[in-house]
């Protein structure tokens, strides 16, 4: 299975959350690449899902609720992209 990039991507948001504590331009850099890397590996998948059914292995969901956890995982991951690029310090 491929859980190495979950774990990446998980491990970027929980890092970059945990710095956030502390906000440094550094730190900032960390979490919107952990949100980058969430929408950018969730694209892949739910886009694969919507124009490619027949080769997607949806395990023991359903796959039009499979598809649709992910659009909305997917929809999570650009808005939470977004408001971190547009998040400004405080100093």
């Amino acid at each position: 299975m491929f859980v190495l990039d979950d774990f990446f991507m998980g491990g970027l948001l929980l890092l970059g959350a945990i710095l956030m504590a502390k906000p440094t331009l550094t730190r900032w850099a960390i979490f919107v690449a952990g949100w980058g890397a969430c929408a950018g590996m969730l694209y892949g998948s739910f886009f694969g899902k919507v124009f490619d059914p027949a080769s997607s292995n949806s395990g023991n969901f359903d796959l039009g609720v499979l598809t649709a956890l992910i659009g909305i995982a997917f929809v999570v991951s650009l808005v939470g992209l977004a408001t971190s690029i547009m998040w400004k310090p405080t100093e």
